[in-house]
């Protein structure tokens, strides 16, 4: 169909390529789809009943409000998932990237921060609610930082966005295209993109299927009130003129492979520092000789002592020494070697590129030496983005884009495979109906009751009396003689069922959308206990919890990881990023990248904090964008903080309370006055042990001094007492041998005197 209508060369050119691939995105599912989008924003913003439905209700004599109830599901569901901005989590690959992660962290938020992505992503959010998927974008603004550039973040509108209707996966990271695509005024364009008014102002609002695009480009009548200057100056235009003159503009992204090559390149030193290198590990090698030519000696007078003691024998002796001789010698050699090797390595430049093909080539041409000193090289492909933009059938530039991902990046609310979601306003846009619709006949049954219709014959009332006066309390209404009085026509009772289906459809939004009443501060349908209302407070976000979990997360994951590889590539210069952090202090947060460094002769050497070679990974941090419950939080610190498991300072940052940077500050100083008074105490406490061990020191003293005199006097005394004893028992010895002398005579006396005494009576008998 497409290349029927389009010519070859047409087809050929990437603005007959856009355009066709606009065509061939914008099929009847995806119109289908955009009516149901717009369906539901009509639902949102409270046009709930078409023109014809409203002549209908009017021509019926019934009311044609509405009871929106959707608008405050759909409010309340993106506050749960915008109720804070999203945290990335960065993971440096190597020790040396941890700072760098910090950085890039530093550099995330000061990028969501000046692109206002609160209400980017808050709108992106509103989107998927709405219309089934929502959109956020990385792009890089070159005329932010006086033209030094930033990369910003986007939200392009869900309409202008078309996905290759191919795509199957949740984020669209298989689609072979993505193209953003609006119908702008020439003159619009032209301000925008002021380095491409010539193209811009040469394009054609369509393209010309009878002729061929090399015969020249079509141009409204009112193109003529354009002023093209020669370069960038000002565009003066007739607004009124040129409002008319649309043109398509397209910005077509796909997935392209291209070439690349790894390269290691290491430098050795120059033959002066080798010779540098080689005279510094002389004088190590001289240290180390002294060093082993005492251990031989100390060995050699060991050996001695045994060949002396003739544990071994001359010949063995000689034999050891010429080994420890030799081991010395290959040591030294070795360690000479091993250092100069280790010095050199550590001289050696070495240095790791990942370049494209057209960066390697330009690299030879600048360094044409450099090729010897190339030790290993691999080609690959690297997955990268082709941005081709286009107006109408002017190809304005077309560029490769330093990310592997696309810089477009879906929120799907509920996907079905396809790249046309469901949204959450959907499965509610037929209970709202309904309730709408009970309102109706309920309002227009309770009309009917209050103000009565009535039958009556021709002539017999005033007419216009009745109208005025019919519905007035006590008023006296006249009938014509001759004529029966007009009979009011009752109302048939009312069905209870419309209650029902009134209170029935409030229940089915609540359990469509996941959002119990209570969570809207419906007091009557809470729970009567504190637990029981994080309880329900729980169970009732439980489906917008899976959201984030299963979507939005890899979603925002995705948009990081793009803007890590979009940041790192465009960020080169020297930058230094600062943020102001929310609070009563205003503390502010700056890093710097990409700093010089310079040696004495004034050259640079490097680059300190090189963000471009650092390598890390960006994760989101789960639930960072979801609500706290600040009752449960604070209720569960306290318990932790009455436990032990946290100080004052944390239960502290968790609290409203009014400057309490400034009170954590206070808490801090007077913290060290008590801690510098703990330890002024357990000084002082050391200095009391320390008074008292010298004291028992001086008290022992004494006492041993007493115990030395007691002892000494004690000892001459015992001294004293034993020659006293030695003398004492000389003379009991001396008593003792006259005492025995004598008892040796006197038995010696007996013994005669006895003899004698038995010689005299022998002599007497005789």
């Amino acid at each position: 169909m497409i290349t029927s209508i389009l010519t070859s060369q047409q087809m050929n050119d990437p603005a007959g390529q856009a355009y066709a691939l606009n065509m061939y995105g914008n099929n009847a599912h995806r119109a289908k789809w955009s009516r149901v989008g717009v369906e539901s924003v009509n639902f949102y913003v409270n046009e709930q009943l078409s023109s014809e439905e409203k002549e209908s209700l009017k021509n019926a004599g019934m009311p044609v409000f509405t009871v929106n109830r959707v608008t405050s599901i759909i409010e309340m569901m993106k506050y749960f998932v915008t109720a804070n901005d999203p945290r990335w989590r960065i993971v440096g690959m190597e020790g040396s990237d941890s700072d760098m992660a910090h950085v890039h962290n530093v550099i995330a938020e000061y990028c969501w921060y000046i692109s206002n992505g609160r209400s980017l992503y808050s709108g992106a959010i509103l989107d998927s609610l709405l219309k089934g998927l929502g959109w956020l974008q990385v792009s890089f603004d070159a005329n932010m930082d006086r033209g030094h550039g930033e990369v910003v973040f986007g939200q392009p509108d869900t309409d202008d966005v078309i996905v290759d209707p191919l795509t199957r996966d949740v984020l669209f990271r298989d689609a072979g295209w993505i193209q953003i695509h609006k119908r702008l005024p020439r003159h619009l364009l032209m301000a925008k993109l002021p380095r491409y008014m010539n193209k811009i102002s040469a394009a054609s609002s369509v393209f010309n299927v009878a002729a061929n695009l090399t015969s020249g480009p079509m141009l409204p009548d009112d193109s003529q009130a354009v002023t093209r200057p020669e370069l960038y100056g000002e565009i003066s235009y007739d607004v009124t003129a040129t409002m008319s003159d649309m043109l398509d503009y397209y910005e077509t992204y796909s997935k392209i492979k291209v070439p690349f090559k790894y390269i290691l390149i290491q430098k050795p030193p120059s033959q002066p520092e080798i010779q540098q290198i080689q005279n510094l590990v002389a004088i190590e090698m001289k240290e180390l000789e002294q060093e082993l030519a005492v251990q031989v000696r100390e060995k050699e007078l060991e050996l001695q002592k045994k060949l002396e003691a003739g544990q071994i024998i001359p010949d063995r002796f000689q034999l050891e020494v010429k080994k420890l001789e030799n081991q010395a010698r290959d040591q030294i050699a070795n360690a000479r070697n091993e250092r100069i090797s280790d010095l050199i390595m550590a001289a050696t430049l070495e240095q790791k590129y990942e370049l494209s093909i057209k960066e390697y080539e330009i690299m030879l041409q600048k360094q044409p030496n450099i090729k010897q000193y190339i030790v290993n090289e691999a080609d690959f492909y690297k997955t990268r983005i082709k941005l081709v933009c286009c107006v109408g059938n002017q190809t304005l530039y077309k560029t490769t884009l330093p990310i592997s991902e696309y810089p477009l990046v879906p929120i799907p609310y509920l996907h079905v495979g396809t790249p046309y979601p469901v949204s959450a306003m959907l499965p509610m846009i037929g209970k709202q109906k309904e309730i709408n619709k009970a309102h109706q006949i309920m309002i227009h049954h309770a009309n009917l009751s209050s103000s009565l219709r009535w039958i009556f014959t021709d002539g017999a009332i005033d007419e216009e009396e009745w109208k005025n006066y019919a519905s007035s309390s006590g008023a006296l209404l006249r009938v014509n003689k001759g004529h029966e009085a007009p009979t009011p026509i009752m109302p048939q009772p009312i069905n209870n069922a419309f209650y029902t289906i009134e209170m029935s459809g409030k229940t089915d939004l609540e359990f469509i959308s996941g959002l119990p009443s209570s969570l809207f501060g419906d007091l009557s349908s809470s729970h009567e206990t504190y637990r029981g209302m994080l309880a329900n407070d729980e169970y009732g976000t439980r489906r917008i919890k899976s959201w984030v979990n299963n979507v939005i997360e890899p979603a925002l994951e995705l948009l990081g990881k793009v803007h890590q590889e979009y940041a790192q590539t465009m960020y080169t210069a020297h930058k230094v990023f600062r943020i102001v952090e929310p609070g009563a202090d205003e503390m502010v947060k700056s890093v710097e990248i990409n700093k010089p460094q310079y040696n004495t002769f004034a050259q640079q050497i490097g680059r300190y904090n090189d963000y471009q070679k650092a390598q890390f990974d960006t994760k989101i941090i789960p639930g960072a964008t979801l609500p706290v419950n600040r009752w449960a939080i604070r209720d569960e610190y306290y318990k932790w903080f009455e436990g032990g498991l946290i100080d004052d300072i944390a239960m502290l940052e968790q609290t409203d309370i009014t400057n309490k940077d400034q009170l954590v500050e206070r808490k801090a100083k007077v913290n060290q006055l008590m801690q510098q008074v703990k330890q002024l105490g357990e000084q002082v406490d050391r200095d009391e042990q320390i008074k008292k061990q010298l004291e028992n020191q001086v008290v022992q003293s004494r006492l041993n001094e007493t115990e030395a005199k007691l002892t000494t006097r004690m000892t001459g005394s015992v001294l004293e007492t034993e020659q006293q004893q030695k003398l004492l028992q000389g003379l009991m010895a001396g008593v003792m041998e006259q005492f025995e002398a004598k008892m040796d005579l006197a038995i010696e006396k007996k013994l005669i005197a006895m003899d004698r005494a038995n010689q005299s009576k022998s002599a007497h008998a005789a």
